[in-house]
């Protein structure tokens, strides 16, 4: 599992990784969690920290984001989403360990994107 951030105007490709020697469980639901506190991204797994790095300054772009794809479009997510959450000024996730959240995912303060992915598979 890859976590990237792309500066489009000059193309560099920045990325935290996970990779799991026995692979994520197929069929069943993981948390997946990115956080930035200061200058370092998060990449968490069902609650548990599984790799960081040094980010540096991370620019503000107009550019779309995209989820479950990259952005140039060739790697698609093979799977489901459940929920997706954006927050700003608040590192939800920051710990090496976090309780994963149970059930829906709720708006707070900082909240800028919530989306809920609810339904049945493949549902739209």
């Amino acid at each position: 599992m890859k976590f990237n951030w792309i500066d489009l105007d000059t193309g560099a490709v920045n990325s935290v990784m996970y990779s799991d020697p026995g692979g994520m469980s197929v069929g069943q639901w993981h948390h997946v969690a990115v956080s930035r506190l200061s200058n370092t991204v998060r990449l968490y797994v069902d609650g548990v920290l599984v790799n960081s790095l040094n980010a540096g300054s991370i620019a503000r772009s107009d550019k779309p984001l995209t989820v479950g794809v990259n952005a140039r479009l060739t790697q698609d997510f093979d799977g489901y989403l459940e929920d997706l959450r954006i927050t700003k000024e608040t590192a939800l996730y920051s710990a090496v360990e976090y309780q994963v959240p149970e059930g829906n995912l709720n708006n707070d303060a900082n909240t800028v994107l919530l989306i809920g992915f609810d339904g049945e598979p493949g549902a739209t």
